[in-house]
């Protein structure tokens, strides 16, 4: 029998052998029934680098995929069961949170790449059970030294690599969400006015931008480039970009005073989109 800890309990990263690039790793093989915080000191991190968080869970109850089919909405309602990252400024104050829904009872590996918030410094990650349920973690590590897609890409995830029960940090519009096609690729149905994750931009450059997609059941799509200063919350410039079956690359300059960017969708069934800064 799997021993139950309960809200007292720390994990400690004392005894765990970080690899290059790791800032934090548990491979613990617990399971939870109350909120429980997985590192004892705060993790540092830079609003300007991107970091990626994988998780090895599962969880039981009626918020898993095996017993409500909705459970992808009880995340973004925040009753399923989550590993929360709780972002920090320099003096401890939380600035927000985000989150990784475990939504089956199968053990399954999630993933979010993410560039933490304007003035984080460091963050803490926390097991939160839904109501009544348990979780096991099996493992969860954080890194900055991402690879291939990741490494080369701007934006978070270029492709949707850890299936349609990871919500990726984007936003889905009406009718949208993601979904597993039948040769195992993972997509993007944006809906309208879906949006992807910000991520960081240099004022006055040239970056190419790459997506591969449909329109959603032959809709009238449309794709933007949206364009902010630092604390604005309305677009500096919005710009629309090509998508296309097979791939298109539209190359865009930065406008003066824009240091962040998103993505604005219209009916678009995405496959991959990347975000290169061009050399020239």
């Amino acid at each position: 029998m799997i021993k139950t800890h309960a809200i007292s309990l720390i994990l400690c990263i004392v005894g765990c052998h970080l690899t290059a690039g790791e800032l934090f790793q548990n491979s613990g093989g617990m399971t939870v029934r109350d909120r429980v915080q997985l590192n004892d000191q705060p993790i540092p991190v830079d609003s300007s680098r991107k970091y990626q968080i994988v998780v090895s869970a599962g969880a039981t109850g009626m918020h898993t995929l095996e017993e409500n089919v909705r459970v992808r909405f009880m995340v973004q309602k925040g009753s399923a069961s989550m590993v929360r990252i709780e972002f920090l400024d320099k003096a401890g104050n939380r600035i927000t949170d985000s989150s990784i829904g475990v939504l089956s009872r199968k053990v399954r590996e999630y993933g979010r790449v993410f560039y933490p918030p304007f003035k984080a410094d460091s963050m803490n990650l926390f097991l939160e059970p839904a109501k009544g349920q348990e979780m096991l973690l099996e493992k969860i590590s954080v890194t900055d030294d991402l690879q291939g897609r990741e490494k080369a890409a701007v934006n978070p995830h270029p492709t949707f690599e850890f299936g349609d029960l990871t919500n990726y940090g984007y936003q889905p519009g009406y009718g949208g969400g993601f979904f597993e096609r039948p040769d195992g690729h993972t997509v993007f149905n944006t809906g309208f006015t879906g949006q992807s994750p910000f991520f960081p931009v240099r004022p006055d450059s040239y970056y190419d931008i790459h997506a591969r997609g449909l329109p959603h059941l032959g809709r009238k799509s449309s794709m933007l480039i949206q364009c902010f200063g630092e604390e604005d919350t309305k677009p500096v410039k919005s710009m629309r970009v090509g998508v296309s079956e097979a791939g298109v690359t539209t190359r865009i300059l930065i406008p003066g005073g824009a240091v962040r960017a998103n993505f604005l969708f219209y009916h678009v069934i995405l496959e991959e989109l990347s975000v290169i800064k061009a050399k020239n």
